[in-house]
Formats: C-alpha cells, sequence, structure tokens
C-alpha cells in the first residue's frame, strides 16, 4: 500500500523520525521536513522544500505541528491549497494494527490518560496477555514492535494526535474526563471537545466506549455515543455503571474491591482511574479477580503523585505532571497540611478554581512565570499561623550513642502535616502522619539551599520568635548529598 508513494513527514521529533523510519521500511519514498534544518543532517531520507509539498501522496504531520491556532503551520497551509491528505502517525499505525488482528484499546482525556493507560497495560500483563503500551505517554506508535500472535496494544492518546485522525477504531476507548486546556492550540472548548471526539468517529456497536460521567461535556459525549456503541459510564452518580463510594469500587450495586488501601491510586482522581481501567478490561473479557489481584501490585509513575522521599514522618510526593489548574487541584484533595511549591507558565483562566483547597495547605511557595499569578491569588488566604520558627530540637536517643541535635524548622503543628511541589502548578508533596518523631520538618541548611538554588518565595514570612538564638551546624554535622539524614554532629550556638 506504501510501497513506491512519496510520503512526506513534518516535524522531525520522536514521533516524526519513528514514522520515517516506518514508511521508509515500508518501500514508500520518504520526504521530511522540519522547522530547524538541523534536525535533517545526517538522515537517510531526503530533506524537503515548499515545492514538494504539491506532489505528495500525503502528509504525515507531527503532534506538536498547528493545524489552525494560533495559526497553521506554512506547510500545512500549502498542503491544503494543493488538495494533499494530511494525516498522522497514529492513523497509519491503527490501520497496520487492524489489518494484522490486533486489539486497541484507546485512552484519552484532559487529566489521568497516562495513569489509566499505563494501569490498563498492568494489568493485562499481571493477566497473562500480550499486550504493548505507546503513544503520548513517550513512546511513538512506530517504535512498537507489534508480535506475529494476537495482541493489545494501548496507546494514550491527545487532543494533539487525535486531530487528524479519521480511520482510527479502537475495540475499547476510554473518555476519562473533559476540562478547558490547550485553548492555545484549539482555539476554543468547542474545538478541543471535537478533536478529542475524534476518538470514537469509527466506533460501532461491536465495540465499547467508557466514559467518565462527572463533567458536562463528558455527559454530552456519553449521551451521544448511546446512539452507536455501547456506553459504559463510570462516575460519582448512583446511576453510573461504575462507580467509587466510600473508597470502594462498585459495578451497579455490587462492591468489586476496596481502592482507598492502594497507596499507589491515592486520591479520588486514582480511584476513577481505576474504575475505567476495570471498566476497560471487563469489556475485553478479563476475569474479574484477575483485575483486583493485579490492582494490587500496581506502581504509580513518575511524576504523578510519585512519592520520592521519606524524613521521618514527611513524605515527599512529586507530582510534576499536574500541568493545569484541574489536576493540582486533585492532588491538593488528596493530602493534608501541604507544603505546596507550585510554578511554571500560567494557563488561561487563571487559579480561582484553587481557592477551595486552600484549607489543605499550610505554606505555599510559588516559582517561575505563574508565581505573581498565585501569589495574587492565594496572598489573603493563607493564616498567618502558617509561619515557622527555628529552634534546635533533640533526636531521640539510641542505646549506647551519645544524644544528636539537628538544627530544623519547626511550629506547633496539628497531627496530620504534610509537604507538596509542583510546575505549571504541578505538585510534589510530602505529608506526615500523626503519631510519629518530633515535629521537625527540614533542616535550616537545607531550606537555605532550596530558596538559594531554586530561588522559592515563601508566601508568608518565616520568622524567628524574639530572642531565639541562631544555631549553625558544626564540620561533623555536614550532610552528604542524597537524602536528608539526621546529623551524628551537635549543633553549635553562633554568639
Amino acid at each position: 500500500m506504501l510501497a513506491g508513494r512519496k510520503i512526506g513527514v513534518l516535524g522531525m521529533g520522536r514521533s516524526g523520525l519513528a514514522t520515517a523510519r516506518r514508511l521508509a521500511r515500508a518501500g514508500a519514498e520518504v520526504v521530511v521536513f522540519d522547522d530547524d534544518p538541523t534536525k535533517l543532517d545526517g538522515l537517510a531520507h531526503r530533506p524537503g522544500t515548499a515545492g514538494d509539498v504539491s506532489g505528495l501522496s500525503f502528509l504525515v504531520v507531527s503532534p506538536g505541528v498547528p493545524l489552525t491556532h494560533p495559526a497553521p503551520h506554512p506547510l500545512v497551509e500549502k498542503a491544503r491549497e494543493a488538495g494533499v491528505r494530511l494525516t498522522c502517525d497514529v492513523d497509519l499505525f491503527a490501520a497496520e494494527l487492524r489489518s494484522k488482528g490486533h486489539r486497541l484499546v484507546a485512552v484519552t482525556g484532559t487529566n489521568g490518560k497516562s495513569t489509566t493507560a499505563t494501569l490498563i497495560h498492568h494489568l493485562l500483563r499481571a493477566a497473562g496477555q500480550e499486550v504493548l503500551l505507546g503513544g503520548n505517554i513517550g513512546r511513538p506508535v512506530f517504535d512498537l514492535d507489534l508480535p506475529e500472535s494476537r495482541a493489545t496494544v494501548v496507546l494514550e492518546l491527545s487532543s494533539f494526535q487525535l486531530d487528524l485522525c479519521s480511520d482510527l477504531h479502537p475495540d475499547v476507548a476510554v473518555w476519562l474526563n473533559l476540562t478547558a486546556d490547550h485553548l492555545d492550540r484549539h482555539g476554543d472548548l468547542d474545538n478541543y471537545v471535537r478533536a478529542k471526539r475524534r476518538l470514537f468517529a469509527r466506533m460501532n456497536f461491536d465495540d465499547h466506549a467508557v466514559v467518565g460521567v462527572d463533567d458536562a461535556p463528558s455527559i454530552a459525549t456519553a449521551d451521544l455515543l448511546a446512539r452507536c456503541t455501547h456506553v459504559v459510564r463510570i462516575g460519582r452518580a448512583a446511576d453510573a455503571d461504575y462507580r467509587v463510594a466510600e473508597g470502594v469500587l462498585h459495578h451497579g450495586d455490587r462492591p468489586v474491591c476496596r481502592l482507598d488501601t492502594l497507596e499507589s491510586l491515592r486520591g479520588a482522581h486514582n480511584h476513577q482511574n481505576a474504575a475505567a481501567a476495570v471498566a476497560a478490561l471487563r469489556c475485553l473479557g478479563v476475569d474479574e479477580a484477575a483485575i483486583v489481584a493485579g490492582l494490587a501490585t500496581f506502581e504509580s509513575l513518575p511524576h504523578r503523585m510519585e512519592e520520592v522521599a521519606r524524613l521521618g514522618s514527611v513524605r515527599f510526593v512529586n507530582d510534576s505532571k499536574a500541568t493545569n489548574p484541574e489536576a493540582a487541584a486533585r492532588s491538593l484533595a488528596s493530602f493534608h497540611d501541604i507544603h505546596w511549591i507550585a510554578g511554571g507558565r500560567p494557563k488561561p483562566g487563571g487559579f480561582g478554581d484553587l481557592l477551595p483547597l486552600v484549607g489543605h495547605i499550610a505554606h505555599g511557595y510559588f516559582i517561575g512565570e505563574a508565581a505573581d499569578a498565585l501569589t495574587a491569588t492565594f496572598e489573603s488566604r493563607f493564616a498567618t499561623s502558617c509561619r515557622m520558627h527555628f529552634v534546635p530540637r533533640p533526636t531521640r536517643p539510641r542505646p549506647g550513642r551519645p544524644r544528636k541535635w539537628w538544627c530544623c524548622w519547626h511550629r506547633p503543628a496539628p497531627p496530620t502535616t504534610s509537604f507538596v511541589t509542583s510546575s505549571s502548578v504541578a505538585t510534589s508533596s510530602a505529608t506526615r502522619r500523626s503519631g510519629s518523631s518530633p515535629r521537625a520538618w527540614r533542616c535550616r541548611r537545607e531550606r537555605l539551599r532550596a530558596h538559594r538554588s531554586h530561588r522559592l518565595r515563601p508566601m508568608v514570612v518565616d520568622r524567628r520568635p524574639p530572642g531565639a538564638r541562631r544555631y549553625r551546624l558544626s564540620r561533623g554535622a555536614r550532610r552528604a548529598d542524597g537524602p536528608l539524614r539526621q546529623s551524628a554532629g551537635r549543633a553549635q550556638p553562633r554568639l
């Protein structure tokens, strides 16, 4: 089908390079384009010019190339003028999958795509099935090596990838949720919804659509799909096919398993992701007992509410993939008494949606381009009781060892305390649980390092109580690189 045809590939990122390689192996004459000429150096494919576009059979456009907003790419405009079909790697790959008899599970949504796609992949493997994972999660579709035997391919798909899909036909399509995002790419919410709905364009009553129905666009989508395919609804409503109530997943009125005991799926948003994954596997015919057993062995993804360290009773959680306020709100709602580091590049709409969660935040540190906007949103809502004081605290003595001292920041704290960090309103958090160790969180040395290297701006000014003595660590108390640890030296007063 592709042999001997002249095909263009626009964009030489990871997906573009993988597409060019696969087309060349299929016998096509590949012409490559990129705005950065250095990316074309050393490639086995012929670099193209604007004059080559009209002679192409079709042009494969990489996901990052704008099609309409803020302005279409010049080569996209030229292809449209010449009547050259625009397509994407996902569309070509889906056609290849169906021709070889493999099954396709496609996952989309504003938030939770990566976790849900990875969970589906994990559960299928745990059930003993042949399965591959790719797409927006970081592995281009044409880098997947399809086996000879029948397999299931799980793809995470963003709106950028779905924009040009016309032949995509998943056996099970998962739509998690939809809130305003990527409007700089799509122009408005209607165009964003339209791009997402391309996932279902080829589906029929032999297929299944798993749809989260906790927001208005998703409810409308589920109602629309009910006319052409089997729809499985997941959500908080009592009439949803799969719902989570008080930490328990229910299928109709029947309890399936507890989700609130799974550390890797903490929070209501992850419970929804788990419900979607369970529903998708049941649509594929996987036994429920095998699914429940697989949930217990799932590990959270990097940068998605990932616990990266513990210091005493404080846990540090990296959720830096929460790149919009909606995603950050889900993380903040999962913890209490949070020390929140947030920043990055602000998105349209501001941060007002996070204000109801201010009661979860003990302290805020704002960085990057969004620092001013975050400060303006939150500064009047933080209580002055969040100030911390610099005091020395003794550690618990160990048998046969002298009592140790260390420098720390301390404040009278409630029984439950937490930390959180974020990028583009992404969140890395650490949580303290009740009934453990002294209420001492961070040593002064580490705090000063953070301020110098990351230019953190505290939301509330930290002050020592009047007359407090300043302390410094002795030479023997210096800390090695790596995780925080208690020092063996004695804190020496500076007079």
